[in-house]
């Protein structure tokens, strides 16, 4: 990895982002670049003293970090995805980070959240950060369905923190009535496992076999559920700190970005969220 790039709204979630990026362009020895775009509707000699006030926090932001971060702070004025879009072609960013989207539901219905549409457009794997960076990375969670998008998404987390132990959950879409039939017993959860694991195709089972040996606990957790409720149950039980997901693929957790499932995950992240086209 050797670019990073981080756009920041200036608000205490992009700060989090901008302290995330830091820490990351730390500990790859990466080039950082900290981008923000003021809104060029309005008078000039407003925006003229946004640009100047914004370029003033992010170097802030920017010296509070860790030291020796080869880091540049860049203010335009425009519409921010495609400035984002852009400057992370430019710059030949390998990564893309932002914070977390700001709650408006009527916006969100109607055009979607800036990190949505960054994420649906986006050639660049995009990491979501919700949590103020204390330390670095300590496990994540990959979310597979087997598609090729989920491996490339596995593969990349793996490459990018090679350290990091990744665990991999693949959810086995099952009415609440088929979850309640299964066992609730702590104690039977491989019985329940190997269950579902019969309940699957051969091909699947076989897919599984070659994802358990991208992750680094050679293994394929098999939870039955709804996506939306498995993945943040089993970020709390494993104590995962980033999440990993494919943005496009077959079915379950990467039913594409535009649907519903991933981008409520985006919108309502459970950790911080690695997503990679």
């Amino acid at each position: 990895m050797q670019r990073l790039l981080v756009a920041s709204d200036l608000s205490p979630r992009s700060a989090h982002a901008v302290g995330r990026a830091l820490q990351l362009a730390a500990q790859l020895n990466a080039e950082l670049h900290v981008l923000h775009v003021v809104d060029e509707d309005q008078p000039a000699t407003l925006a003229k003293h946004a640009k100047a006030e914004a370029e003033r926090e992010l170097q802030r932001q920017v010296d509070a970090g860790p030291a020796g971060v080869n880091a540049h702070v860049e203010v335009v004025l425009g519409h921010p995805v495609e400035h984002v879009l852009a400057a992370a072609e430019a710059k030949e960013a390998e990564l893309i980070v932002l914070g977390t989207h700001r709650k408006s539901p009527l916006k969100d219905i109607l055009v979607g959240t800036t990190a949505d549409q960054l994420i649906r457009h986006a050639q660049r794997p995009v990491l979501v950060v919700r949590d103020a960076p204390t330390q670095a990375y300590r496990k994540a969670l990959a979310a597979i369905d087997l598609s090729d998008h989920s491996r490339r998404a596995v593969e990349f987390a793996a490459s990018l923190l090679p350290q990091l132990p990744i665990s991999l959950l693949y959810v086995y879409s099952m009415s609440y009535t088929g979850v309640a039939s299964l066992s609730q017993d702590p104690a039977d959860s491989e019985k329940n496992e190997q269950l579902l694991r019969n309940l699957l195709r051969e091909e699947d089972r076989r897919q599984l076999d070659e994802f358990a040996k991208l992750g680094s606990e050679q293994k394929v957790n098999i939870r039955a559920g709804q996506v939306l409720s498995v993945i943040p149950e089993e970020v709390a039980q494993q104590q995962a700190d980033l999440l990993v997901i494919g943005s496009q693929g077959r079915g379950g957790v990467a039913r594409a970005l535009l649907g519903s499932v991933a981008s409520a995950l985006v919108r309502r992240p459970p950790c911080d969220i690695l997503v990679v086209r």
